[in-house]
This record gives structure tokens, C-alpha cells and sequence, in this order.
């Protein structure tokens, strides 16, 4: 209620006050009308034929009826008025009097403000209709997404909770029920396995929230990529074990200016969902400069994408496979970063051979180079 009370009162139009914007379009739109109304009576001179007065209540009526259906019904009664006055001075007898010679004439000042309150109260009408339609198309998505996420979330949290409390039960029982060394390993491993699933899912929805809400600012600085992969290849291979990746970077390949821990985000929750979704013997990734931006393209062999998943890869809580286990967020929060940097992210899917993902990042006119003692360092060799 408060919303559409909200949206008639200040959108919808109604006897607000007029603004600022309206009053120059008002006066252009008067201006124009006398414009108009003056041309038809100068050329009516030139041909010797008299303008019927119709025609200049028409121009007028014209201008009111654009007023009224863009403006609050102050500015369009001004209008009106406005219309009035100069119709009245220019084109009525007596000219450049206020007063007309015929009283007739005060039918055409009620007609032009019935006709200004009237397309007013239309337009007014339209817009609070629109606006309310909208309000509930908004409040329709809202609920889609939250009835998405509960499915999702509740599905995804409930089964590395019970993984959890199964292991955590057993071993709260060893004391009735003996258990042997390797079977206590195997426990804790899958608890503190299923806790980091269950850390990681919880951090994307509120790195999600953070992210929508513009809550997350970067903090950049200048690094190289081959540094950024490394700590987000050897976080997916604590993740999955030993994965066969392969890094083509240029030698002369620029530093960027990024956030790092984002950055890394990027990079971790892109390779895994390559490992997740669509598992393969062998992963790469290159790197290219095209013109201001830094290109970087993670190619999987695995899974081909069907036209649908491209279409919806980075939409919030879609998974290609719903068997796997997440909550359909990785590459919604990989957009989300890759937008916050100013690049842009995409998917190509080839016939047979897998499928890319490629994103730009930019790349200030000057970065700082390499000292000889960093290149060194990433060479392996000491000085």
C-alpha cells in the first residue's frame, strides 16, 4: 500500500507542485504554438485568405494536449492558460487586447481547460496503471528468486549438514561403538570436507548480495596474472585433487591493476565449474592483449553447451546439471566481478571440442614494469 501510494502520489502525476523541468517545456511548447499560429496567418495574408479561428484553436489545443499528457495537472492548467492569454492578444478581435469583442470566445477558454483536465486525468491514469504493473512484474521476479533460492539453498545446505551430523554422530558414539583409526580419518576428513563445501556456498550467496547491492569496493593494485592463477589453481586442486592445467601466457604479458582477492575469486570459481559441471582430462588457458584490455580464455574439452545454457549460463541459480551439488552461483558472482572491473565475461561452445569462457579485463595506457629482481623471482632464478 505504501508503495502504490508512493508511486501516485509522486509519479503518477495528480495536483503536485511544478517542477523545475516542466516549466521550459511548457514555455517552448507555447512559444511554438504561437510560432505556428503566426505562420498560418502570415502566409493566410499572403495568399489573401482569412484563417479561420479554428485552426489557430487547434495549434493551441495541440500544444495543451502534449503538456497535459507529459506534465502534473498544474503545469498542463498553466499551459492552458498560457494558450488562452496568447490566442486571445494575438488572433481575437480586438488584436493585443485581453478582452475579445465576441463572449463567445470564453467557450474556447473552459473547452481548452476541460480538454487539458481531461487528457490529463488519462495520462495520469496510464502511468499509475503502468507503474503499478511494473511494481508487481518487480514484485513477481522478487518472489521467483527468493522461492528459487530456498529450493536451491535448502538443498544445498542440507546435504552437507547431514554428511556432517552423520560423521560428528558416529564419532560422539565411539565410546558404545569402537571405531578404527582409519574409519575416525575418514570421518573428520568428511566433515571438514563437507564444512568447506558448505563455507563455500554460504560465501557465494553473500558475496552475491554484496556485489548486487554495491556493497564491495575495489581495492586494486598491480599484479601479473601467472601470480593470481597460481593460487587459484592450487585452491581448486586442494578442492579436487591433481588437475591437468595447462597456462600459455605471453612473455611480455602486462601487469593489471585489480583487485586480488576478487580477481582470484574470478579465476577459482571459473575453474570450478569446468571441474564441477563439466569434468575433463585436460584444462588451458591463454592470454592475449587485444588493444586496452587483457583477454584471458579458459578452454574446457569436456561438456559441449547446448544453446539454451548459453543463453542462461550466467543467470542467478541456473545450473546445467542439477545433479551436482551448488547453488548455481559461481558464474553469476564471475560476471558480477568481471562488470565491476569494467570488462566484460562470455561463453563460446564449440561442435565438438567443449566449451570457452573468455573475459576481458582493461588495461590502463601505463602499467608499471617488471624489476629485474621480480623477473627473476618468476624465472626461478636468484641473483
Amino acid at each position: 500500500m505504501m508503495t502504490e501510494k508512493l508511486i501516485e502520489d509522486r509519479e503518477a502525476g495528480g495536483f503536485n507542485p511544478v517542477t523545475p523541468g516542466e516549466v521550459p517545456v511548457m514555455l517552448v511548447v507555447v512559444l511554438l504554438s504561437s510560432s505556428v499560429a503566426l505562420l498560418f496567418s502570415y502566409f493566410g495574408g499572403i495568399f489573401d485568405h482569412e484563417v479561420h479561428s479554428a485552426n489557430y484553436v487547434m495549434v493551441f489545443i495541440t500544444g495543451v494536449l502534449y503538456v497535459s499528457i507529459r506534465s502534473s495537472r498544474r503545469t498542463a492548467l498553466f499551459c492552458s492558460l498560457l494558450s488562452v492569454l496568447c490566442y486571445d492578444f494575438f488572433f481575437v478581435q480586438p488584436y493585443y487586447s485581453l478582452i475579445p469583442s465576441d463572449r463567445q470566445y470564453f467557450v474556447v477558454v473552459i473547452f481548452m481547460f476541460v480538454v487539458a483536465l481531461v487528457v490529463n486525468e488519462l495520462a495520469y491514469l496510464a502511468r499509475l496503471y503502468a507503474n503499478r504493473a511494473n511494481l508487481l512484474q518487480q514484485e513477481a521476479e522478487t518472489e521467483r528468486i527468493k522461492n528459487t533460492l530456498l529450493r536451491s539453498v535448502s538443498h544445498d545446505l542440507k546435504s552437507p549438514l547431514t554428511s556432517i551430523m552423520g560423521a560428528a554422530t558416529l564419532l560422539s558414539e565411539e565410546m558404545e561403538t569402537p571405531l578404527s583409526d582409519s574409519l575416525k580419518k575418514e570421518l573428520a576428513e568428511s566433515i571438514a570436507f563437507e564444512s568447506s563445501r558448505l563455507n563455500r556456498i554460504v560465501s557465494n550467496l553473500l558475496d552475491m548480495t554484496r556485489l548486487e547491492s554495491g556493497g564491495i569496493k575495489l581495492h586494486r593494485d598491480w599484479y601479473h596474472l601467472e601470480e593470481l592463477l597460481a593460487s587459484a589453481i592450487s585452491a581448486i586442486e586442494t578442492r579436487y585433487g591433481a588437475q591437468e592445467i595447462d597456462v600459455d601466457l605471453p612473455s611480455d604479458i602486462p601487469l593489471i591493476e585489480v583487485d586480488p582477492i576478487l580477481t582470484e575469486q574470478l579465476l577459482t570459481n571459473i575453474l570450478d565449474n569446468c571441474v564441477k559441471y563439466a569434468p575433463a582430462e585436460r584444462y588451458e588457458i591463454d592470454a592475449r592483449v587485444e588493444r586496452d584490455s587483457l583477454e584471458v580464455r579458459v578452454h574446457n574439452g569436456g561438456k559441449v553447451l547446448e544453446d539454451e545454457d548459453l543463453t542462461r549460463v550466467f543467470e542467478k541459480f541456473h545450473r546445467g546439471d542439477t545433479t551436482k551439488p551448488g547453488a548455481g552461483l559461481g558464474l553469476s558472482i564471475c560476471q558480477s566481478i568481471v562488470q565491476l572491473h569494467g570488462g566484460s565475461i562470455w561463453f563460446e561452445s564449440g561442435i565438438t571440442d567443449g566449451a570457452t569462457l573468455a573475459f576481458t579485463l582493461p588495461l590502463p595506457q601505463e602499467s608499471p614494469a617488471l624489476l629485474p629482481e621480480e623477473q627473476s623471482e618468476e624465472t626461478g632464478e636468484t641473483n
